[in-house]
C-alpha cells in the first residue's frame, strides 16, 4: 500500500508493465513498416519551384512522424519497465515490512518460554512490589522507639540522695551525710578530741566526729 493510502496490487502492476513492453515491440515493428512506405514516397518531383517546396514540406513531416514514433515506443517501454520495477519494489517493501513486524511481534509475544519485553517488564514490576511489601512488613515489626534515658547523676552523693529519696524520707543525720558528700572539699576531716570516760581529758582522737548526736 502506498503512503497516501492508495492500494497497490503488485501482480497487476507487473502484468501491466509486461503488456506495455510487448505492445511497444509490436508497435515498433508496425511503425517501422509504415515509415518505410511513407518515407519512400516521391513528392514534388518536377522542375517547378512549387514542387521543390512541396518535397521539402513532405520531408519535414516524415521526420516529425519518425520522432513521434520513436517517442511513443520509448514511452511505452518506460511505462512497461517502470511498472515491473515498481511491482518488485512493492513486493520487497511488503516482505521487509512483514519481517520487521514479525520481529516486533516476537519481541512482545515470543514463542515458547523465550523471555519478551512484556514478560521482563512484568517481572520487574513484581520484584518491585515484593520489595515494597517486605519493607512495609519490616517497618510494622520494628519495636517502638525507646524513650530517652534520664540523665545520670554527676556525683555519687546525688545518686545516693536519689536512692534514699526513692526509699523514703531521710533522717537528719542522713541529710547531713549527704550534704557533706556533695561538697567534700568543704568538709575535710579534722582531728578532734574524743572525751574519755571521765569527760575530763583527752583519751583519744576522733578523725571524723558526727555533727549530730546519734538517734536514741
Amino acid at each position: 500500500m502506498a503512503t497516501d493510502g492508495t492500494e497497490v496490487r503488485p501482480d497487476s502492476l507487473s502484468e501491466f508493465g509486461r503488456k506495455c513492453v510487448d505492445e511497444s515491440e509490436i508497435f515498433g515493428k508496425e511503425a517501422g513498416s509504415a515509415m518505410m512506405a511513407i518515407s519512400s514516397a516521391i513528392v514534388g518531383a518536377c522542375d517547378l519551384e512549387e514542387g521543390n517546396e512541396c518535397a521539402r514540406a513532405y520531408a519535414n513531416s516524415v521526420q516529425a512522424l519518425q520522432v513521434f514514433y520513436d517517442d511513443a515506443i520509448t514511452g511505452m517501454l518506460a511505462c512497461g519497465y517502470g511498472g515491473i520495477t515498481l511491482a518488485d519494489n512493492y513486493r520487497n517493501a511488503d516482505q521487509s515490512l512483514e519481517e520487521q513486524m514479525k520481529c516486533v511481534d516476537a519481541a512482545f509475544n515470543p514463542a515458547g518460554d523465550t523471555p519478551s519485553i512484556a514478560s521482563r517488564r512484568a517481572e520487574q514490576e513484581d520484584a518491585t512490589a515484593t520489595r515494597r511489601a517486605e519493607q512495609e512488613d519490616v517497618a510494622e515489626d520494628a519495636p517502638p522507639p525507646r524513650e530517652p534515658a534520664p540523665p545520670l547523676s554527676t556525683t555519687v552523693a546525688a545518686n545516693a540522695a536519689a536512692t534514699a529519696a526513692a526509699a523514703g524520707p531521710l533522717t537528719p543525720q542522713e541529710q547531713v551525710d549527704a550534704h557533706q558528700a556533695s561538697y567534700p572539699a568543704h568538709y575535710q576531716p579534722e582531728e578532734t578530741l574524743v572525751p574519755g570516760p571521765d569527760h575530763a581529758g583527752a583519751s583519744g582522737r576522733n578523725p571524723n566526729p558526727p555533727l549530730l548526736p546519734a538517734a536514741p
